[in-house]
């Protein structure tokens, strides 16, 4: 089947197919999926009911507008308002669904463009291109205030379980499995 006279860059072609099907394994696994699947999901809805339960000020909301739109310059402003008003109810939603195991590679992907703009505005604020800002604005509400550097390791952590959450075939304890095929297009 294999030839183990193969050499690729000093492995064998035999050794890499091992090493490739033990990671593939390891993703598409039943519980590390599922454990991913709950830590994304439970950090979005906190997310979500930090930003919800503790309204921020008026003021401070439009710090947090001004932030974005100084990173999403193409975009208008009204667009990025809408952005930060739809947002915790977003993540609230697709939160639940992670954890309840409703399209998770869906909400994975939906996810993924939205980890990104967290960590642009992370960069932005912790190089300090738009103002001196010693913590993270409107990471997780009033609920807990995060410093930019700790903000900017668990969104790139977010975005890594996104990432593999996308990449995974593991079906283990997900509710839309349950729905008949035919109503699921998607």
């Amino acid at each position: 089947m294999w030839e183990v006279g193969l050499v690729k860059q000093g492995r064998t072609i035999r050794e890499e197919q091992v090493t490739t099907g033990k990671l593939r394994r390891i993703i598409d696994g039943s519980y590390l999926p599922l454990a991913l699947r709950l830590v994304l999901g439970v950090i979005f809805i906190t997310a979500a009911v930090g930003k919800l339960a503790y309204p921020a000020q008026l003021a401070a909301e439009a710090e947090v507008v001004e932030i974005y739109a100084g990173l999403f310059l193409w975009l208008p402003y009204k667009l990025v308002s809408a952005y930060m008003a739809v947002l915790p109810w977003v993540e609230a939603v697709l939160g639940a669904f992670l954890v309840l195991g409703l399209f998770p590679r869906v909400c994975s992907a939906i996810f993924i463009p939205i980890v990104l703009s967290f960590i642009g505005a992370n960069a932005v604020l912790f190089r300090g291109a738009l103002g001196t800002h010693e913590e993270c604005p409107d990471c997780f509400g009033m609920l807990y205030v995060l410093s930019h550097e700790l903000a900017l390791v668990i969104d790139i952590l977010m975005l890594a379980v996104a990432v593999l959450i996308v990449r995974s075939r593991s079906n283990f304890l997900r509710l839309d499995l349950w729905f008949p095929r035919r109503y699921l297009k998607c």
